[in-house]
């Protein structure tokens, strides 16, 4: 007899066996031999070094920068339970049934996250001991908190996007990923230097976990979301094989809404030429796709952090950023090249080699600007950042001319 424990294993063992089917594809015996053994021998190879004797390049990364790698690792993953589209003919009415399949889901996303978080931390270990001489004790306690925060992070997150949708989800997301960031960035090295806080935030993390996941457990009118979720995540390693190997496929059409940007389609340059054409059809495209504004803002986000994080060396992190982000901008402007529109008319090489430096330039410098400014005032002031936003035009320039060069079409 069918009960709702036995379909939840069964739906977890048949999920492994797919993504072991997935990776088994890609990873046969000539790529097993050929490269993945000998980069596993490598890795730990480098691994027992640095138990050895640490790199000397972690001189110039400050803690901070562990402490938002963390976070970032915290942010990643989701709470799991398994549906899938046929039960709406079978759980929908079956309560008791959809309660112990959440209930199962939640345990073992928590044991998963345990298992990762343990790994994470073990990968870290050497770096940590040996260079910043963090103590044993230290270790678990940084690891601990953040499986912790990791747990109320993917909790959180899910509530979030059944709760709201659209620009509502889009905005409380982003905005508990930059509070949670300089939360941690912030309060970590405090509570691992001062042992009588780490009590009080472990028990405050389990109460807000006991918290999130009663709600989660009592949140009524998200099966349909949860079924959706679920069909994204089953499928993750395939996009990604997909998106690595090169292939280019487009995501399902959904119905279209009137953009926040250019909704008359307005014209952005007077002068209609070919290399105005281009670059007015890429600004507008990236503009107007929710998902790529989304990826700016985050990476423009996550280029804040790390600049925050160094006390020193900050002009060669922002200009090692200012290289990263135009090659950024670059994927969005590639993206937009290979629109089947595009590809109706001929372009000159020049044209578009023209076209490509000019879009990298008007679309990097925003986020450019905003790094620039976060430097000039922790380093100086208010108005020493203001004075220092004209160099950001320059290096941006510089960087688009850099970046177009080797740019493919």
């Amino acid at each position: 007899m069918t009960t709702p424990e036995k379909l939840f294993c069964h739906r977890l063992i048949s999920e492994w066996k797919y993504n072991f089917g997935v990776w088994k594809t890609v990873i046969d015996w000539t790529v097993a031999l050929y490269i993945v053994i000998p980069f596993l021998a490598f890795a730990a190879y480098q691994y027992l070094e640095w138990w050895k004797a640490t790199p000397h390049w972690l001189d110039l990364v400050p803690f901070s920068l562990f402490a938002a790698t963390s976070l970032i690792f915290a942010w990643s993953g989701t709470v799991r339970v398994f549906f899938q589209e046929a039960d709406q003919l079978f759980l929908w009415n079956r309560h008791k049934w959809l309660d112990t399949m959440i209930r199962r889901g939640i345990i073992y996303s928590i044991c998963l996250n345990l298992t990762t978080s343990v790994l994470f931390f073990l990968l870290l270990a050497p770096l940590l001991i040996g260079h910043y001489q963090m103590s044993i004790n230290e270790l678990i306690s940084f690891g601990l908190i953040t499986f912790l925060v990791k747990i109320v992070l993917n909790l959180l997150k899910q509530l979030l996007t059944l709760i709201f949708q659209g620009v509502k989800q889009w905005i409380i997301l982003k905005g508990m990923l930059i509070l949670f960031g300089f939360l941690f960035v912030t309060c970590i090295p405090n509570i691992l230097s001062n042992s009588t806080l780490y009590i009080p935030c472990i028990l405050i993390l389990l109460l807000i976990i006991s918290i999130l996941i009663n709600k989660r457990m009592n949140i009524t009118g998200c099966f349909l979301l949860d079924i959706e979720r679920e069909y994204r995540e089953r499928l993750k390693y395939v996009t990604f094989l997909l998106k690595v190997s090169g292939t280019n496929f487009k995501n399902p059409q959904k119905p279209k809404k009137r953009p926040l940007l250019f909704r008359n389609s307005n014209i952005i340059f007077n002068k209609r030429t070919a290399v105005n054409g281009l670059v007015e059809f890429g600004i507008k495209s990236t503009l107007r796709s929710k998902q790529r504004m989304q990826q700016y803002i985050t990476f423009v986000s996550i280029c804040l952090l790390a600049v925050l994080g160094f006390s020193t060396y900050k002009w060669l992190i922002w200009f090692i950023l200012s290289f990263i982000l135009t090659n950024f901008v670059n994927v969005d402007w590639k993206e937009s090249m290979r629109s089947d529109f595009i590809k109706v008319f001929q372009w000159k090489k020049e044209d578009k080699y023209l076209a490509t430096r000019k879009f990298l330039f008007l679309m990097s410098l925003p986020g450019l600007m905003v790094v620039s400014f976060a430097i000039g005032y922790q380093t100086f002031s208010w108005i020493e950042a203001i004075a220092f936003l004209p160099l950001s035009v320059g290096v941006a320039f510089l960087m688009s001319k850099i970046v177009s060069l080797y740019s493919s079409f």
